[in-house]
């Protein structure tokens, strides 16, 4: 999902790989642990929070600017929230 519409190299993409499975970890080990966190907008909020920032320090810039940030933020958001809105069991 982050490299979609980019053109960009095979070590980015291995790179993009691991910034996502890195992301998808952080939030496991906290966000996703509260039951139904997409239902409470202060959480979900705190989730895009994460998501975005997450993505403004790791994505290699020039490649990814802050639009390209946004754009992927709600792009993962909403996949996070179709996968993973009901909280995962500690």
């Amino acid at each position: 999902m982050l490299s979609r519409e980019k053109k960009i190299s095979d070590k980015e993409k291995a790179e993009l790989k691991g910034i996502a499975k890195e992301l998808l970890e952080r939030l496991k080990e906290k966000e996703f642990k509260i039951i139904h966190w997409a239902d409470k907008e202060q959480t979900a909020s705190a989730v895009k929070v994460v998501i975005k920032n997450y993505l403004f320090d790791k994505l290699p810039y020039p490649v990814f600017e802050e639009v390209d940030v946004n754009v992927k933020t709600e792009v993962l958001f909403e996949f996070f929230k179709g996968r993973y809105a009901e909280g995962m069991a500690a």
